[in-house]
């Protein structure tokens, strides 16, 4: 008889770890930043007067919180372990997310209030100093084409676009940020008049940016090259599991440093043709071992459903682990050789959807069940945990598969037969 450790959720009893101050640290930060710009824009402004004076003034300051707010977003999601680590890589996207969204909104209503404001400034009319603007203003050509792009990215990223698309496209044109970015930075100091000629507000808007590139530049790039070389990872094997499922078998060496704890997972990058451009989420399916490594693959995409034709020896790069070092209640399932897979939204959020209604499976906070395969077990706690108040009779017609489940309140129910392994 073996002792398999699972990880249910936070709603149950746990043995909780000790607590980070990051978490409360960094939005702090963040909304000193917020303090510094707006005290930039007040120490530069003598006076606000009229119609016109209060339009620039709102433009001024949108454009200074719309340029902070990127590189606080680049920040973010620069996989700076700290920040992953102590706060979960799911809930730094979730403030991006909504730090994106401010971010356009920032940007358009800049770009409206400047308009406004400088037209009735030199009364004309809109189109015509939009114009102007555009076509006479140092580097404003190259902004109004970043500014676009933020809109068109902002447009791809809603959630209604989003299910239209495929991970892999949606992460391919999300790479447009950075290119937007780098197109509006000029602008804000050769037109920002909270910069023109303030040599220390200059400075200091450089080296928010530089730092933040450097981070991007080491986190993102240079440390999973890094990497690569170290541990050297290729396919051994790809073994079908069951429909639309595939073990991928890997070799390397030092491979055992890369496991993480539980509720952690890896970004692989597969360096072959159609693959190598970008790096997908995936947990181990089997305990890390020194030499070799399993991930466990449904098909959700296109990247996930190459992953069947890997041939033995491509070459693959692992970044992480990511996600919040606070691993939830501990139970123990004695069992004999049987597979255990839990499904929840302790460090992932919402992030699986109810086919009966479209929205996010909120019924449960955690679904563990037991089975005699992996493969089929995890997708089973998958399914399970999308059917919701179905789920319990569903899994009772299940031959040899047990679940406990937690609600959100922090009560459980299992089936009948699951005390047999389960504490």
């Amino acid at each position: 008889m073996t002792t398999t450790t699972t990880y249910a959720s936070r709603g149950m009893r746990h043995r909780r770890p000790r607590r980070s101050l990051v978490p409360f640290l960094v939005p702090l930060v963040i909304w000193g930043g917020v303090a510094g710009v707006l005290a930039l824009w007040w120490s530069d402004t003598t006076s606000v007067v009229g119609p016109a004076g209060w339009l620039t003034g709102g433009g001024r300051i949108t454009g200074l919180l719309a340029g902070y707010a990127c590189a606080v977003l680049l920040a973010l999601m620069a996989r700076m372990p700290l920040l992953d680590h102590s706060i979960g890589t799911d809930r730094l996207a979730r403030w991006h997310a909504w730090g994106g969204r401010c971010t356009v909104s920032l940007a358009l209503a800049h770009t409206l209030l400047i308009i406004w404001g400088y037209s009735l400034t030199s009364h004309t009319n809109v189109v015509t100093q939009t114009s102007t603007l555009v076509l006479h203003y140092p580097d404003l050509l190259k902004g109004t084409a970043g500014f676009l792009l933020f809109v068109a990215t902002g447009i791809v990223s809603a959630r209604a676009a989003r299910r239209r698309m495929s991970y892999e496209t949606w992460h391919y044109l999300h790479f447009a940020t950075y290119l937007a970015v780098f197109l509006t930075f000029g602008h804000q100091l050769s037109d920002g008049a909270d910069f023109v000629g303030n040599r220390l507000a200059q400075a200091a808007w450089f080296t928010l940016f530089l730092g933040v590139a450097a981070l991007l530049a080491w986190y993102r790039f240079a440390v999973p090259v890094r990497r690569g070389l170290r541990h050297r990872l290729r396919v051994a094997a790809v073994h079908p599991e069951a429909p639309g499922v595939v073990s991928v078998h890997l070799t390397g060496q030092h491979l055992d440093d890369l496991g993480g704890e539980p509720g952690q997972f890896l970004r692989w990058r597969f360096l072959t043709r159609g693959l190598w451009w970008t790096a997908n989420p995936c947990s181990l399916s089997a305990p890390a071992h020194p030499a070799h490594l399993r991930i466990t693959v449904k098909t959700a995409g296109g990247h996930s459903a190459a992953l069947a034709r890997l041939r033995p020896g491509t070459r693959v790069w692992a970044e992480g682990p990511y996600g919040a070092d606070c691993p939830p209640e501990v139970h123990e399932v004695l069992s004999h050789d049987l597979a255990v897979a839990t499904s929840g939204t302790a460090e992932r959020g919402h992030h699986l959807i109810d086919p009966h209604t479209g929205r996010p499976a909120d019924t449960f906070a955690s679904l563990t069940l037991v089975g005699p395969r992996l493969t089929l077990t995890d997708t089973y706690a998958t399914a399970a945990f999308a059917r919701g108040n179905g789920a319990q009779g569903w899994v009772e017609t299940l031959d040899g598969y047990e679940a406990l489940a937690v609600l959100p309140d922090g009560q459980e129910w299992r089936t009948p037969g699951f005390s047999r392994y389960g504490s």
